[in-house]
């Protein structure tokens, strides 16, 4: 599913698919439909886009916009989305469509879709700095960036044929290239740095491109140089009612339910949110009144069982025994050890504001910035293997390192903002102590005056 661009090349007047060496185009891989949640689809075999993608709905400030009408006048757009409204896979889709000679096929030679996601790891900016020494060319930079794209991609699948710097010969830029770029946000904090600045003024200075982020995280002086700013608002009623017909087994019952609660209802704009709601309703049979935190208690209760059942035979996840998961059920899971150590390092991630993406750490820290740091911030007695055990985290590992990140945005601000609820009526409850033992002292001390004022009294009496 992520397989990054196709190739298409005229041969004889004609247009025909071509899998450029090495890379295999949107056509084939690119079809899937990536998991809303990675961990959500039980089935065995992923969903098509074509059969099972729901369009969102795109507005500019003149209303809004139709998705095959985006390049006509633009060349350099800025989507924003708020988390898991579906930018990724609306990238994606893009990018499926094109190969599929059904978007922008007569516009396009080269798409390249790629995140920014990848330039967190240390082996990209490496390979970076490589090419921009041996090369000497403004766009090596991106060329490296587009290639180890499409080197970790070829990785990930088990593949990987030859080296970075050939698929840097493979790439193509100019007039005839599409650029999506995906997730802005998850390096804004590199704003400031001298390297990424670079790689940022060379992806600005080509031709056409489409970029992602969410919305408040790109300074005002970097989104006045794209041309056009439209907004992912996910799904509207119909296409909510499409979605849930499509991966809810024909909506039997959950339409009824989504009336009754129009509060889930109006969040399953976000298909994140949508999904959850079908998956809830399969597995639990919702009924009755719903909020928009027991859709995320319950959602992260399946998916803890889900992954400890699937890691009883594992020694690096140890499952959990049948009372464990009995207690997982029980609407105390957010205030388990573990669930209490991803609260603090969601929040800590999310405060720090330097990437989505962090690492195991060591023993003995106590901020929580890494799992170790969370660990030690809230004094649980675990080991990282048992907090990546509860199934909320996912891992990437290249060669001996290991970084790790939430598998869903959407599900990191929940577990932020719980312990920020968490820590207000901590803070509360330790406030309401302080002003009781207060009051109780000033009663002490009226009472002792009183005393003693009786004393003096009936010493004046006498």
């Amino acid at each position: 599913g992520n397989q990054p661009h196709t190739h298409r090349e005229k041969n004889g007047g004609t247009m025909s698919h071509h899998a450029r060496p090495g890379a295999e185009g949107a056509v084939q891989g690119a079809g899937s439909l990536p998991a809303l949640v990675e961990v959500l689809a039980d089935q065995e075999e992923r969903r098509t886009l074509h059969g099972h993608f729901v369009r969102p709905i795109l507005t500019g400030p003149a209303g809004r916009v139709e998705l095959e009408r985006l390049l006509d006048k633009d060349r350099k757009v800025l989507v924003t989305g708020v988390a898991g409204v579906g930018k990724s896979t609306l990238m994606q889709y893009i990018a499926h469509n094109w190969g599929c000679d059904k978007l922008w096929t007569e516009k396009f030679d080269y798409v390249y879709k790629v995140s920014f996601k990848t330039y967190l790891l240390d082996g990209c900016t490496s390979q970076i700095t490589t090419a921009v020494n041996n090369l000497r060319q403004p766009e090596a930079r991106l060329k490296a960036f587009i290639a180890y794209y499409l080197w970790l991609a070829a990785l990930r699948q088990g593949n990987v044929k030859k080296e970075v710097r050939d698929y840097m010969e493979d790439i193509v830029l100019g007039d005839r290239t599409l650029l999506l770029v995906d997730g802005y946000d998850e390096v804004r904090h590199y704003e400031g740095n001298a390297e990424f600045s670079a790689l940022s003024a060379v992806l600005m200075s080509q031709p056409y491109f489409i970029l992602t982020t969410r919305p408040n995280t790109m300074r005002e002086s970097i989104r006045n140089r794209f041309d056009a700013a439209v907004d992912n608002e996910g799904l509207d009623g119909k296409g909510i009612e499409k979605f849930i017909t499509l991966h809810g087994e024909g909506g039997t019952g959950i339409k009824q339910f989504l009336n009754d609660n129009p509060d889930v209802k109006k969040v399953c704009s976000v298909p994140v949110n949508a999904a959850m709601v079908c998956l809830l309703h399969k597995e639990l049979s919702c009924k009755g009144h719903v909020t928009v935190v027991d859709l995320y208690t319950n959602m992260l209760t399946i998916l803890a069982r889900r992954f400890y059942t699937k890691a009883n035979n594992s020694e690096e996840t140890p499952g959990k025994t049948e009372d464990d998961l009995y207690l997982i059920s029980c609407g105390t899971f957010c205030n388990h050890s573990e669930m209490k150590v991803l609260r603090a390092l969601a929040l800590g991630i999310l405060e720090r504001d330097e990437g989505l993406i962090f690492e195991a750490g060591t023993p003995g820290q106590r901020t929580p910035h890494t799992i170790h740091g969370a660990i030690g911030f809230t004094g649980m007695k675990l080991s990282p293997s048992a907090v990546y055990g509860v199934g909320i985290l996912k891992m990437e590992t290249l060669g001996e390192d290991h970084q790790y990140s939430f598998i869903q945005l959407s599900f990191q601000e929940y577990l932020a903002a719980y312990e920020l609820k968490e820590r207000a009526l901590c803070a509360l409850r330790a406030n309401k102590k302080v002003t009781e033992e207060s009051e109780r002292l000033a009663r002490m001390r009226g009472k002792q005056e009183g005393d003693g004022g009786e004393r003096e009294a009936g010493k004046d009496a006498g």
